[in-house]
């Protein structure tokens, strides 16, 4: 998944850039079943698979192809543009893999070199092997499982990119047995036909029904089996889904007595900026039994992640519970997409590298404490394995020592720590841990850096969540709720902002009276004229912008204030 437009590259330019490139008479090709099998979990406790309930459950590609990994794709996918090989120029990940546990017979020659002119070499999706390697690191870290991400463009029955995806499936289930994890299925809409996604997505699934989803490791939730629909009510050419064809698939699925987890828009509850608006959409998004809105790269630090959960999340939650529903959100450790949306998205000029930092997990252990605290139990991790846009959570390269010299891709240290390739699966189990137990995430990552470096400080988020009244006059005065805004004022400040005039900032020559401030509550009064003749004045029907920048120099969100008739 990615972000753009509110979200990203789409996932539809990544798997169905395939058209043009000689891989559509692929489609005509079909394949035997060749069997699904089970193995009984053996080592580590085994998942409870009866519900999502204070789970951190992880997307899983599962995209990644080489050639001769035996799928009758026989090319490079994932890793670079569609119909090319690995190269400076054609790369399409932004991190690379740790693949220091595994052999050469399980890898692939990508024909690039690390800087002491070693191969470097990949792995492919297809491979039972990488897959149940991947899954034992689930269970040796103690993560509980993942949402295999079924594309719906992937998906023709007979192709060879469903044949891929079958195998993937069926690695999954096997690995998933075997280490007594869990999964269930995602199915991913964006760039999916109209005319063929409702099809595509019931006869998937009725393949998957005596094979995947009646494994003891498929999770369920409530009555049912669990399944996820990601993409449905995303403004934008890509999401041309209708909000019949959402109710078709969810009558299907509630027929079934299978439970549906929703992957919406960020601001699917007020129908803005990357949700599709209108009443028509705003049911659909109700009738989840659990709702997962997206947030990759929606904010860039911890101060915006902590402003989300309180000021959009934190009514998210409250209105899943209104409507009968569990509310699931997306955490992310960072975000790079700079090779894939410069190579395949065009985009000039590209996004920088490395553009959210992932300051060693602090990031994403920010994102976690400030979910708990706002009434989540469960969440959804994007992703164990895209290396795609940065968000990969598996063993990945640590240093540009562990990278090869042809590409311009991030380690592990980029942003200044030294740390080990398995770091965020660490990160990952201690996070389950808490979610398992309900205790309480701390401000900071529960893991000692190495070499004693310090986890960066954490400080208090200046957060506005309400103005009263919302209309005052010059002279009225102004109460300010929120958190974080600092017991005593000490060097904070309001910034107060009326069409092209400021007050209240430092160095503001304009008149400004804070009348009282405390942790939660500051009060002012609106300003009246001053200066010479009176030039600085509020301007009656105008919308001023408010902000408390608290005693640590943090800002808070923008509020903003109607200025009444005099």
């Amino acid at each position: 998944m990615g972000a753009h437009d509110d979200r990203g590259l789409t996932r539809r330019q990544l798997l169905t850039g395939a058209a043009g490139l000689g891989l559509g008479a692929w489609a005509a090709v079909r394949f035997p079943d060749d069997g699904w099998g089970t193995r009984r979990a053996s080592g580590a406790a085994v998942v409870d698979a009866s519900s999502l309930s204070t789970k951190l459950m992880f997307g899983y590609q599962g995209w990644f192809g080489t050639p001769d990994d035996g799928s009758a794709m026989d090319q490079w996918q994932a890793w670079c543009d569609w119909g090319t090989v690995p190269r400076a120029g054609t790369i399409t990940v932004d991190m690379w893999p740790d693949l220091s546990g595994f052999t050469r017979r399980q890898l692939t020659d990508s024909g690039l070199t690390y800087p002491d002119g070693r191969p470097a070499y990949l792995f492919s999706s297809y491979r039972p092997d990488i897959v149940a390697a991947h899954f034992r690191w689930m269970r040796t870290y103690g993560i509980d499982g993942v949402f295999l991400q079924q594309f719906v463009t992937t998906l023709a029955p007979g192709s060879a990119l469903r044949q891929f995806r079958d195998r993937v499936t069926k690695n999954v289930l096997r690995a998933a047995e075997a280490t007594g994890r869990v999964f269930a299925i995602m199915y991913d809409v964006s760039g999916a036909e109209p005319g063929m996604l409702v099809k595509r997505v019931k006869t998937h699934w009725a393949a998957m029904e005596p094979r995947a989803v009646r494994s003891p490791r498929y999770l369920h939730h409530g009555d049912g089996p669990l399944v996820a629909l990601w993409g449905l009510g995303f403004a934008g050419t890509d999401y041309p889904a209708t909000p019949e064809q959402a109710h078709d698939l969810l009558d299907f699925f509630e027929r079934k007595h299978v439970t549906v987890m929703g992957g919406v828009p960020t601001y699917w509850r007020q129908g803005i900026r990357d949700s599709k608006p209108g009443p028509e959409w705003a049911a659909v998004f109700r009738r989840f039994a659990i709702i997962s809105p997206w947030t990759g790269s929606r904010y860039s630090d911890r101060a915006t992640a902590i402003q989300y959960a309180r000021l959009v999340l934190a009514a998210d939650v409250a209105e899943a519970a209104r409507v009968g529903a569990d509310l699931v959100p997306v955490v992310f450790p960072g975000f790079s997409a700079h090779n894939q949306q410069s190579i395949v998205g065009r985009t000039i000029p590209p996004p920088a590298l490395n553009s959210i930092p992932r300051q060693a997990g602090a990031f994403w252990w920010a994102q976690m404490k400030a979910f708990q605290e706002v009434g989540v139990k469960s969440v959804y991790g994007a992703m164990f394995d895209e290396v795609d846009e940065g968000t990969a959570m598996f063993k990945m390269a640590a240093t540009t020592a562990r990278l090869p010299v042809e590409a311009s891709l991030v380690p592990l240290d980029a942003d200044g720590y030294g740390l080990p390739s398995d770091w965020y699966l660490h990160l990952a189990g201690a996070a389950t841990v808490r979610l398992h137990s309900g205790a309480a995430f701390e401000p900071v990552p529960p893991l000692a850096l190495p070499g004693g470096a310090q986890w960066p400080t954490p400080v208090p988020v200046s957060t506005i969540t309400s103005v009263a009244p919302s209309v005052a006059s010059a002279g009225q005065h102004v109460t300010v709720g929120g958190m974080d805004f600092g017991a005593v004022q000490g060097r904070g400040y309001v910034s107060f902002g009326d069409e092209g005039i400021a007050w209240g900032s430092p160095g503001c020559a304009a008149t400004f009276s804070l009348i009282g401030w405390s942790d939660d509550q500051v009060t002012f009064t609106v300003p009246t004229p001053s200066g010479p003749d009176g030039v600085y004045h509020v301007v009656p029907c105008s919308q001023a912008i408010i902000t408390v920048t608290n005693d640590e120099g943090q800002k808070s969100n923008d509020a903003t204030l109607t200025i009444g008739l005099a």
